[in-house]
């Protein structure tokens, strides 16, 4: 299953995540192209919250919070999306959902399942 709507994120991710051990893998590119240099960001963890907002630049922001599974401490992810319905922003296969975005994708698995 596919999403077109980053503002749906925020729901897709507190429906299918709440309450759930997560494992999570963030790569982020430092331009479009997928060859420039990438940081890749590994975790256990749960989902507090996720938020999707307005930018400047016609486009949305998203804004997660994850606990981590060993301690207090709080996880942010940030990701710049096209705008509603420009692109596939998600995808759902199994117990993992993708999310997809500019310059950056994080791939949620659901512990357990």
């Amino acid at each position: 299953m596919e999403w077109m709507n980053p503002s749906e994120l925020p729901a897709l991710l507190q429906e299918k995540c709440q309450n759930k051990l997560l494992q999570a893998c963030f790569t982020q590119w430092e331009d479009d192209d997928t060859d420039a240099d990438e940081t890749i960001t590994l975790f256990d963890g749960y989902l507090m919250e996720g938020k999707v907002s307005e930018n400047a630049f016609n486009g949305l922001d998203g804004c997660f919070h994850f606990q981590s599974k060993q301690s207090d401490e709080i996880t942010e992810i940030l990701m710049d999306f096209p705008t509603d319905g420009e692109d596939v922003v998600a995808a759902l296969s199994g117990n993992t959902i993708t999310l997809y975005g500019n310059e950056s994708t994080l791939v949620i698995s659901i512990k357990g399942l």
